[in-house]
């Protein structure tokens, strides 16, 4: 067993290449079968139960009925103890890996895009959420959008519907938060509802990509379990500090730098000595 005192877990569990001893970071590992579920979630040619009862109580979240469409929200770990654990566990390791994904959406997965808790619906500079709303069943953008022509509903279809199933409503101030929901709403989707009619019947895919440095890499539904793995740790590894002392006393470069992680790593080498190398390499910054 490795006993290194003074380097993080976030620096053991890199590439060995990269200065790290590729120890597995459990939390990831986890998270990172989950993000599978997710895979296989979103892939239509699985047809599986457990799609049903994840719809099912993903419906539940903020009383949304959202279905797969939970996909498109960012919801709080506080708000989502009303599912079971294991879909609880799937939408977060999905929440950190969204950070570096991106969606493929068709003019219907804009129509059913949420209107709250949405990452790209933001007022004031958080998203937002309006019981009232929905309440009345103001879901996504096509509960204010009409269904055989295009175009946002007037203010006053907005009023009757909370009017309907809430007393003592300000119409003044549901007006004045509506125009506010359209102004933030994105330019192309307000261009896609003002130019394409909303099919109800049309069978919706959820298309999701990740990327790496801004380079479309893989779809989501088609990566392996290492990869979503990689993926995941990309952003929580750290460096260790060695090599920082390592350039500045030898002017070195990074390539040079892999040769000695290599030398370090060796597989012929006892466990002992390549811990010992790997201390000297690491920890040089306290002698």
């Amino acid at each position: 067993m490795l006993i290194l005192y003074g380097i993080t877990n976030h620096t053991l569990i890199d590439l060995k290449c990269k200065g790290g001893m590729q120890l597995a970071g459990l939390k990831c590992k986890m998270y990172t079968f989950r993000l599978k579920f997710v895979c296989i979630l979103i892939d239509d040619e699985y047809n599986v139960l457990w799609k049903y009862t994840f719809k099912y109580f993903a419906s539940k979240v903020y009383n949304m009925n959202l279905g797969l469409d939970i996909l498109f929200i960012n919801v709080p770990n506080c708000e989502l103890k009303c599912i079971p654990i294991i879909y609880k566990e799937m939408l977060e390791a999905w929440y950190i890996l969204r950070q570096k994904s991106g969606f493929n959406l068709s003019v219907e997965n804009i129509y059913d895009q949420p209107l709250f808790k949405n990452p790209e619906i933001i007022m004031q500079g958080k998203t937002i959420s309006w019981y009232d709303f929905i309440h009345a069943g103001i879901i996504s953008i096509k509960d204010i959008s009409y269904e055989v022509r295009t175009g946002f509903l007037p203010d006053c279809a907005i009023v009757e519907m909370i009017q309907n199933v809430c007393d003592n409503t300000n119409v003044e101030h549901v007006i004045e938060r509506y125009h506010s929901l359209i102004f933030v709403i994105p330019e192309d989707w307000k261009h896609t509802v003002q130019t394409e009619v909303h099919k109800r019947n049309t069978k919706r895919t959820i298309d999701i990509y990740i990327s790496n440095n801004n380079i479309i890499a893989n779809e989501m539904k088609l990566c392996s379990v290492k990869k979503l793995y990689q993926y995941l740790i990309e952003d929580i590894v750290e460096e260790p500090s060695g090599p920082t002392i390592w350039k500045l006393l030898f002017d070195i470069d990074d390539s040079e730098l892999n040769n000695i992680w290599l030398n370090v790593n060796m597989f012929w080498k006892p466990a002992k000595t390549i811990e010992l190398d790997y201390k000297i390499v690491t920890q040089l910054h306290s002698y």
